[in-house]
């Protein structure tokens, strides 16, 4: 659940739950999307590029768990996709408590990182996304991740040398 604050002049008066729509839904959408194809093409012109990574949850077992008391069975091996049908159910069940159970799951998937893929490497991937190669690239102005590889894309596609070696 996100918030945005309620300004009266320069005074925060309340804050209200930003609502999803279908606009933001597809803005986030093409996000991944973005973040996906930056991956492979940097992948594919033999650039090292910085990946962002959540490997497959060690806290599956309770995954699973939590997936039973909402009668719902999950596979006893981490599936991202199982996941995702389970979430999608139960946010159409249950909106209201959606929210809670959404952020147990994320706690126990645990934390992403930053790894760099080297040319002719494989990074782990994404398994809250369920993607195989993706970066962070649309918000340079918010996370340095997103400002280094929008500096390797300006390099690459000028043909200029690169910007950061690898070691």
């Amino acid at each position: 659940m996100e918030t945005r604050p309620v300004f009266a002049d320069d005074e925060i008066k309340d804050l209200q739950v930003d609502e999803t729509n279908r606009a933001k839904q597809i803005i986030e959408d093409f996000m991944i999307a973005a973040n996906d194809v930056t991956a492979l093409f940097l992948k594919n012109k033999q650039i090292p590029s910085l990946r962002r990574v959540v490997r497959s949850p060690k806290r599956w077992d309770r995954i699973v768990e939590i997936a039973a008391q909402h009668n719902s069975q999950l596979p006893s091996e981490p599936d991202s996709k199982s996941l995702a049908d389970f979430l999608t159910k139960q946010k159409a069940a249950d909106p209201l408590r959606f929210p809670d159970l959404s952020l147990i799951i994320i706690k126990l998937l645990g934390s992403g990182e930053y790894v760099v893929e080297m040319p002719n490497e494989t990074a782990p991937g994404h398994f809250g996304l369920a993607v195989k190669d993706y970066t962070h690239s649309t918000a340079p102005n918010r996370r340095f991740p997103d400002l280094i590889t929008q500096r390797i894309l300006k390099t690459t596609v000028g043909g200029l040398p690169a910007s950061y070696s690898p070691v």
